[in-house]
């Protein structure tokens, strides 16, 4: 019987690096257990990359590929970045230190207002950020997110932004919407890509489980000619059951977000006016901030999708009764012994024809099987993290609709509301994506930080 193919696309799921020329073409997944020691031939310093083969790009993958660089001080540059690659790449090096992004898909409007996602050179946007003027068309095309977003190495801390339509009043409160606005939208994003990321280290994990399981049911037929073969269609059903999990959390928050952006326009368009309303934009605001509060419902739904997914892959462990025979081969004859060898391609010359020795290779090897499960149950908390980080936006969302309102009732001033906001953030950056989020979108912010000492993440005692 042969061996069940994990899927069609299974080389979709693995990192490869193609030179043809100059060029450097990316292809496949970096997930979070990617090696870069194979690119160590071919890559030289400000050698350019081409993304555009690159499936998908996980949080922790990417920063490795940083920290790989970052150890032989070597930079690279990329073109053709996907959009969610970049989303996650300007975050994790947003000075350019190592990854230079040259040219990236970003998200534009159409004429009727739809989003779209147009590849563009970013080395051009730093030309209408000098002007220090808060830019959201370029070259005729319409850009969804402010210019200043999308240049990571431009230095937007050290340079405020306004619009020349803008009341000198209403400067700051309106600059800071578009950047918390931002902020939620690109930690609601990153948070999908975790999943993402979850999704295609359970589909490794299977793959590389599948020689062994076959290894060990062909080594069982030897041991005992009547044994069922049944692992190799459990890791078939595993798949899909995860595969289902995964699409199902995925999914729901996709179109959530989806939603959000939607409404974002409606913010953008409320702001880009020649004479922008301050009541106007509030409207807008708490349009975008309920379809965030409306998350709460698919992120209560993770745990449970994560538990499904654990239970899916803790079903592949190899029974104790078969492991048992496998183990124990001193009554089988050499020609019996050899084929056992043969299942799980033993090549060592030292046990050959010594039942005991090779007994201890298949048990490293079965134990191997073993530990691919455990990490894989361990990766599995990026469930709650996503859980975090929408519970997050999602009370932020109820609490500024509320104060929005006492704002428009003369209770409180915009100050008040922007200082518990952020205040707020900062307790709950508990993830590495948050904190990173925030550095990047708010980072006006940091001074919340000096007014309290405390860190992001930290936790505080009442």
């Amino acid at each position: 019987m042969d061996e069940p193919a994990l899927d069609n696309d299974d080389l979709k799921y693995r990192f490869r690096a193609e030179k043809s020329g100059n060029l450097i073409k990316f292809k496949g997944v970096i997930s979070d257990v990617t090696t870069f020691e194979h690119l160590e031939d071919i890559l030289t310093n400000a050698a350019v990359c081409d993304l555009s083969e690159l499936h998908f790009g996980s949080w922790i993958g990417l920063n490795n590929l940083i920290h790989f660089l970052k150890a032989r001080s070597m930079q690279l540059h990329l073109r053709n970045i996907p959009a969610k690659t970049f989303q996650v790449l300007r975050l994790l090096d947003p000075q350019a230190s190592f990854l230079k992004l040259a040219q990236a898909e970003l998200r534009v409007l159409d004429s009727n207002k739809k989003e779209t996602l147009t590849l563009i050179d970013l080395e051009e946007l730093k030309k209408p950020l000098s002007h220090k003027v808060e830019f959201f068309n370029f070259q005729g095309l319409d850009i969804v997110s402010p210019l200043r977003f999308h240049v990571p190495d431009f230095p937007r801390a050290l340079t405020p932004m306004e619009l020349s339509n803008w009341n000198p009043q209403l400067q700051e409160e309106l600059s800071f919407w578009l950047s918390y606005t931002d902020f939620t939208l690109e930690t609601i994003a990153v948070s999908i890509d975790l999943l993402e990321a979850g999704l295609a280290n359970c589909l490794w994990t299977l793959s590389e489980m599948r020689a062994t399981v076959a290894a060990a049911e062909r080594a069982l037929l030897v041991i005992s000619p009547n044994a069922v073969r049944t692992l190799s269609q459990q890791i078939v059903e595993s798949k899909a059951a995860i595969q289902k999990e995964f699409q199902f959390a995925i999914s729901s928050i996709v179109a959530a977000e989806r939603e959000a952006r939607a409404r974002y326009v409606f913010l953008r368009e409320a702001v880009g006016k020649a004479n922008p309303y301050l009541s106007e934009v509030h409207v807008a605001i708490d349009y975008f901030l309920k379809s965030i509060e409306s998350m709460e419902a698919p992120g209560s739904q993770l745990e449970h999708h994560g538990s499904v997914v654990v239970d899916s892959l803790i079903r592949l462990a190899i029974k104790p009764e078969d492991m048992k025979q496998l183990v124990q081969l001193s009554a089988l004859s050499q020609e019996h012994l050899k084929k056992v060898r043969d299942a799980f391609s033993i090549m060592d010359i030292m046990s050959e024809g010594d039942a005991d020795a090779t007994a201890d290779l298949i048990r490293e090897e079965v134990n191997r099987l073993e530990q691919y499960i455990q990490n894989s149950v361990v990766n599995l908390q990026v469930f709650d993290l996503t859980r975090q980080i929408i519970d997050h936006r999602v009370v932020e969302a109820r609490k500024t609709i509320t104060q929005l309102q006492d704002i428009n009732q003369g209770k409180i001033n915009f100050e008040t509301l922007r200082a518990e906001l952020e205040e707020q953030i900062f307790r709950k950056l508990v993830t590495d994506q948050e904190k990173r989020a925030q550095e990047y979108f708010l980072y006006q912010a940091q001074h919340v930080k000096a007014e309290t000492g405390q860190d992001p993440g930290d936790i505080l005692l009442f």
